[in-house]
């Protein structure tokens, strides 16, 4: 089962390499999407799994108060899970991302 569950997140988490590097990228976020993608970034980058769990706390209530949409959340929590993987340098990388998408 273990080994199930971590080639799905090495799945997840190539596909969502693979989408933002070839532009496909983040849609538009929300104010609050964009507060809880800069401190997934910095959650990322000083490998905080507590920060994670705050984050994560945050996208819920952000979401059940129609302050952030779904697919928002389902981006947050993507790279949430590419963090508990360990995969700490591609989660931050794909919290930049996000924040970088929201340039025009």
């Amino acid at each position: 089962m273990n080994k199930n569950l971590f080639q799905s997140s090495a799945c997840l988490s190539a596909f969502l390499c693979i989408i933002v590097m070839h532009g496909c990228g983040y849609g538009e976020l929300s104010p609050e999407g964009y507060a809880s993608a800069k401190a997934l970034y910095s959650a990322c980058n000083l490998k905080s799994e507590p920060r994670l769990q705050k984050i994560e706390a945050h996208v819920e209530q952000a979401v059940s108060e129609n302050e952030m949409t779904d697919q928002e959340a389902a981006w947050i929590r993507d790279v949430i899970a590419m963090a508990r993987d360990s995969q700490w340098e591609e989660a931050t990388s794909a919290a930049r991302q996000m924040m970088q998408d929201q340039v025009h």
